[in-house]
């Protein structure tokens, strides 16, 4: 008993941010049962558990080695819901964990403000949007705070734990990957040119660039090399408009970060964290001004609450016995924490006053947790609907499901041995999937009843008849 009291004791700001990071998760996951939150979650990993194991090029390129993973849980437990909302609790408590360690080991903080610093890192805005449906890159970010651990180890048996876990972020997700390889190939060089041990981390970066370069290169049908990495080319005009939108959004999801953030800078820092941030930037902001795109910026920026909150972490380190400092902390940190238990039981039909601020970012900040790709009260009405259609479809049918429902047509009973087909995505900035559709004597599709607007749908096509509604969506028939 008394070891355990001691091993308590000691471990008490470890045990008080985890403890932090699972109950923030835990909210939802609670408010929400028995659903899941997230839009990918429940649109692209439902689908990644149900359809069966992924082929090799899937596991090896894109979408990665999750899909392997989820697949394997769900043949070891078929209940979707329950698999996502276990792994969005363990991945939050697990970048939490991650986050405790960096700022303990890396910049050698206190058990406390490492734990200061671990929260502030949880409760941020930008993290609970990552953790909200972005597991690959919660899952990588965890790994790549493990590995810059292991590069700073004295010992090279810990050391060389760098190199799996890069394999790893390579199998997962491109982004991170990037980020990962860059930071690494440049704090290995910085140690070689100082003259310090870097021949493990080297190793590591060039093992994982070799591997990245292989997944981004195919062969086409012409015999010819091309690449999936996707870099395009825009106007300056445009390039500027969208580093400026991708500004405002950094500002709303991390304006409290970016105030105390400043104050842990330091010039010539070349650790891990600040080549993170100054990469991150560069893609988000940098390269844009000059006309180069890859990814929209908000979804780079969800990468940038790490080395943040390490920067935060550091200010505490420096400053913690400024009273006007503490004052400005306490501020922070109420104001975040506030934030992230109004956010996290909030639904997307009634967002939180500052959520409601950012209705410009609604398509990459969700306007309320308590929503999958409809609003989590919606959910019972969607699922119930798919289940009397599914079980009364005439003979021969096909359903066309837009990509938000068809993971949730794939869990339930096709009792009629309907086709069921994925119609892809309804997103506002492509054309409308419902275009593509073949009108038949048995085809069907499922959206929102009347004019809702939802995903920017205000109508569907006159041919679609509505022949069974239940709450705010309805099951059409497609006539010729």
């Amino acid at each position: 008993m008394a070891s355990i009291k001691s091993y308590l004791w000691t471990n008490v700001f470890l045990i008080l941010t985890m403890l932090v990071a699972v109950v923030v998760r835990l909210v939802p996951v609670v408010l929400s049962w028995p659903y899941a939150v997230g839009f990918d979650t429940n649109a692209l990993y439902i689908p990644a558990m149900i359809k069966g194991p992924p082929d090799i090029q899937t596991i090896f390129t894109y979408p990665g080695l999750h899909f392997l993973v989820l697949w394997v849980l769900y043949r070891i437990y078929p209940q979707p819901f329950v698999i996502l909302d276990v792994l969005g609790v363990f991945l939050q408590g697990t970048l939490a964990l991650s986050l405790y360690l960096y700022v303990k080991r890396a910049i050698l903080l206190s058990n406390k403000h490492s734990a200061f610093a671990s929260i502030v890192f949880t409760v941020a805005p930008i993290t609970l949007r990552l953790t909200w449906d972005q597991y690959r890159m919660s899952l990588c970010l965890a790994a790549i705070m493990f590995a810059f651990i292991a590069i700073e180890a004295v010992s090279n048996r810990k050391k060389i734990l760098a190199i799996p876990l890069t394999m790893l972020v390579i199998l997962v997700n491109p982004l991170p990957a990037v980020l990962l390889l860059i930071a690494m190939l440049t704090h290995g060089l910085i140690k070689l040119r100082e003259k310090k041990p870097f021949a493990i981390e080297l190793t590591a970066a060039l093992i994982g660039i070799a591997i990245f370069l292989v997944q981004q290169v195919s062969v086409t049908a012409s015999g010819r090399l091309a690449t999936t990495i996707p870099i395009g080319l825009v106007t300056m005009p445009e390039g500027l408009n969208e580093g400026l939108y991708g500004l405002g959004y950094l500002i709303f999801t991390s304006w409290p970060l970016l105030i105390l953030a400043p104050l842990g800078w330091k010039t010539r820092d070349n650790q891990h964290h600040s080549i993170w941030l100054y990469s991150t930037m560069f893609f988000a902001l940098v390269a844009l001004l000059f006309g180069v795109i890859t990814i929209p910026p908000p979804f780079t920026y969800l990468m940038i609450s790490f080395p943040l909150s390490v920067l935060v972490g550091r200010a505490l380190m420096n400053h913690h016995r400024n009273p006007r400092f503490k004052i400005l902390f306490a501020i922070v940190l109420l104001f975040l924490l506030t934030n992230a238990v109004t956010y996290v039981d909030s639904s997307p039909l009634s967002p939180t006053p500052y959520t409601n601020i950012g209705q410009s970012f609604r398509y990459y900040m969700p306007m309320g947790y308590l929503q999958s790709t409809v609003p989590t009260s919606y959910e019972a009405d969607l699922i119930q609907l798919l289940t009397t259609a599914l079980a009364t479809f005439p003979s021969n049918s096909t359903f066309y499901v837009p990509e938000q429902f068809y993971g949730f047509a794939l869990m339930l009973p096709n009792t009629r041995n309907a086709n069921i087909v994925n119609l892809g995505e309804v997103d506002p900035w492509i054309p409308s999937p419902f275009s593509l559709i073949r009108p038949g004597d048995q085809s069907y599709t499922i959206w929102f009843a009347g004019n809702s607007g939802w995903y920017g749908v205000s109508t569907v096509p006159s041919n679609f008849i509505a022949s069974q509604i239940e709450g705010p969506f309805a099951l059409y028939k497609i006539n010729s």
